[in-house]
């Protein structure tokens, strides 16, 4: 289905990327990209086995061991138990992540320090797959060129080699989310408010997603992610303890009332939040699959907006928004101005990506321009900032194409 699949790239009259569009669904480029992709799984591969500090694994491990010796995670002196284990964790105090996460990893922790972080990494493997599946897979009117094409391009997306080389845990953010989507469209609305509470419990972030729920109506989902998210609550505090939950919350309002987070997050936040809100008031009454992915990706990008210091990581949950893009061009439905800022949004990203320098445009450049130091270079890491911001872009643009001019139910073919 070559049409389809060029059809997906650019509509007639919308986007002026048809030709780029069929080169790269050509069978020979699509093999030569999935042969540079194991390349660069290969190369990856090296540099997680060459890194002994795994200094974010670390604190996971640290904190699961804290837990099962019957400590304060958020509290206990972790540079002492990783002392023990030959392990580093960055001088930090207490983790970040929520007790759900701390319980589920710490069935991790009876494993060595080093068997354990090839496990955890083989399966943010597998769920990166099981996520490219749901997103560029089968059932999404997509080809089977145009999806392949996007799921190599997605894996070189440098938050994802970012993601594994730093021992991350948003691909488990990411495989729940697109697993929601997902069941939402097939109306298993119980199924997709138990991934939001999932979710949720394990990185907190998603539960902004209620919002969504409500915006749009999906009362059954909302209520099942409500009842799964406080069947969850307890079962989580009945096992980590209620003084060790408590000590979690504590922490959360500490941070949200630090200075330097109210100045660099609180009215940015505040403002994206006002303006999703806006969008999605007008957009659900729209009555197709499209609307709802473009409202349920604003949702999720805005949630990131929201997350105190985002890091380069984090960004890898804008591939949700990069698959709905793709389908909704499949048939036409999405506009230049939207397709173009999330393509810059993904360039841009690559230049502050800094942990793997086979996808690191900063690397490159320290490398190749005589002079350029690498404090140069540095200095524009906040352009994962803009990444962040175009992307933000992107998703209101998205939606807001999806709302027909004269504000009726149906959409109009864009």
């Amino acid at each position: 289905m070559i049409g389809a699949d060029t059809a997906a790239i650019a509509s007639p009259g919308r986007v002026s990327l048809l030709g780029l569009g069929r080169a790269l669904l050509n069978p020979i480029t699509l093999a030569v990209l999935w042969l540079a992709m194991l390349l660069l799984a290969v190369g990856l591969f090296e540099n997680l086995h060459l890194r002994s500090d795994r200094p974010q694994f670390s604190v996971f491990y640290v904190a699961g061991v804290a837990w099962r010796r019957g400590l304060d995670p958020y509290t206990v002196d972790l540079d002492r138990i990783g002392y023990e284990f030959g392990l580093q964790t960055l001088n930090l105090e207490h983790p970040t992540d929520p007790p759900a996460f701390i319980v589920l990893f710490g069935g991790l922790t009876a494993l060595t320090p080093y068997t354990a972080y090839w496990v955890w990494t083989s399966i943010n493997a597998a769920m990166l797959a099981a996520a490219l599946v749901l997103l560029f897979g089968g059932g999404i009117g997509l080809g089977w060129r145009l999806g392949s094409l996007l799921a190599v391009l997605a894996i070189f997306y440098p938050p994802v080699a970012e993601h594994f080389v730093l021992s991350q845990s948003q691909i488990l953010t990411l495989l729940l989310l697109a697993a929601m989507l997902r069941l939402l469209e097939r109306n298993r609305d119980v199924a997709a408010g138990a991934a939001l509470a999932a979710a949720g419990l394990l990185q907190l972030f998603p539960f902004l997603l209620f919002g969504y729920l409500f915006v749009f109506r999906r009362w059954r989902s909302l209520w099942a992610a409500i009842g799964f998210s406080a069947a969850g609550g307890l079962l989580t505090t009945s096992m980590f303890g209620l003084g060790n939950s408590l000590s979690y919350v504590h922490g959360v309002m500490e941070r949200m009332r630090a200075p330097e987070w109210i100045a660099r997050s609180g009215a940015m936040s505040l403002g994206a939040l006002a303006v999703t809100i806006a969008i999605s008031v007008r957009l659900w009454r729209v009555r197709h699959r499209d609307a709802e992915w473009a409202g349920f990706t604003l949702w999720i990008v805005t949630a990131i907006v929201i997350l105190p210091g985002v890091e380069v990581y984090d960004l890898v949950l804008m591939l949700l928004l990069f698959a709905a893009l793709a389908r909704a061009a499949a048939i036409g439905r999405v506009r230049r101005r939207a397709l173009w800022a999330a393509i810059g949004s993904y360039l841009v990203v690559g230049l502050v990506c800094r942990a793997c320098p086979p996808t690191s445009g900063l690397q490159l450049l320290v490398w190749f321009i005589p002079g350029l130091s690498k404090a140069t270079v540095l200095a524009l890491a906040p352009m994962a900032g803009f990444a962040l911001a175009l992307g933000y872009l992107s998703s209101c643009w998205f939606a807001i194409d999806q709302i027909p001019a004269g504000g009726g139910k149906a959409a109009a073919q864009i």
